[in-house]
């Protein structure tokens, strides 16, 4: 056997043993940030999907990374966002995911019957598939919300996995923050699994990841806030992870324009600085992981 062949079949044998990754970016717009943190904002001004859109793409060009778009109904019910997402898809060269958001993105999901939360995931389904003629089989809670309640609905639509689950010791912080302790999840959720697992025979949790033993978010968001600091602690985590579930939101690509909304740590950086630590991240999880999509992530565990 050549030197070439052997240095090959070593390179492939490497490739199949990496740990696997799945990159999620959360589409929420302005208003719905607004409605999280308790900020006024105007309705007319909403350009967060379209130009975050258009950065993401330009990010990922040339990579050959697998992501899975988390977008709400009634984002896509919008014209002008519909058209920044039917162009976002047909023109990007890497593998894209289309999952649901929920309908609305209601910031008290926790307070709905369980018929509307039925609506909310079923109906959002409906709409995203009949608008991107594609198969939907991911859901994601707004602000991370998680309750049993869930499962049956999501069985009962037609979901293969849900990602709302938060396991993070930043619960507590975040729901002080947001003005309300419903929203992400349950206290206890800190004691949940920190990597993908059975809810039922055929529905996956699909967690996003946190960091081993204190559990810190593994998300950009955080890590645009928390600055180079926050990079080191995040990349020493990737190392100790047998998977990865990695969260960014549109905004984290994009400038904020809004004065409330620049008093939120990281949101305010210019696209410059922000681009040179996302890079970074990527960097790093393409190193230590193979990048999967959820469903091809699921397929190869069934």
């Amino acid at each position: 056997m050549s030197e070439s062949n052997s240095n090959d079949k070593q390179s492939n044998r490497s490739f199949e043993k990496k740990k696997k990754a799945v990159l999620q970016v959360d589409c929420d717009t302005l208003e719905e940030l607004a409605d999280c943190y308790q900020i006024p904002f105007s309705k007319n001004n909403d350009y967060l999907i379209k130009e975050g859109l258009e950065k993401l793409g330009t990010f990922l060009e040339g990579t050959s990374v697998s992501i899975t778009l988390f977008l709400v109904g009634r984002t896509i019910a919008q014209p002008g966002n519909r058209v920044a997402v039917r162009s976002f898809l047909e023109h990007t060269s890497f593998p894209v995911e289309v999952a649901s958001h929920s309908m609305t993105h209601p910031f008290h999901f926790h307070r709905f019957s369980q018929q509307q939360k039925k609506r909310e995931i079923k109906e959002s389904k409906d709409l995203l598939e009949d608008t991107f003629n594609t198969r939907v089989v991911g859901f994601k809670a707004p602000s991370y919300y998680f309750d049993p309640s869930l499962i049956k609905h999501l069985e009962a639509a037609g979901y293969l996995y849900d990602s709302s689950l938060w396991p993070s010791s930043l619960i507590l912080p975040m729901k002080l923050l947001s003005g309300s302790f419903h929203n992400y999840g349950r206290g206890s959720n800190l004691f949940q699994p920190n990597h993908p697992f059975k809810l039922t025979d055929n529905l996956w949790e699909i967690p996003v990841s946190c960091s081993p033993f204190f559990r810190l978010p593994l998300h950009s968001s955080f890590l645009l806030a928390g600055g180079d600091i926050y990079r080191k602690i995040i990349q020493r985590a990737f190392n100790r992870l047998p998977f990865l579930c990695y969260s960014f939101h549109l905004i984290d690509f994009v400038k904020v324009k809004e004065k409330k909304l620049k008093k939120l740590r990281g949101y305010h950086l210019p696209w410059k600085e922000k681009r040179r630590m996302l890079e970074t991240i990527l960097e790093t999880i393409q190193n230590v992981y193979t990048i999967v999509s959820i469903k091809e992530y699921i397929r190869e565990h069934k």
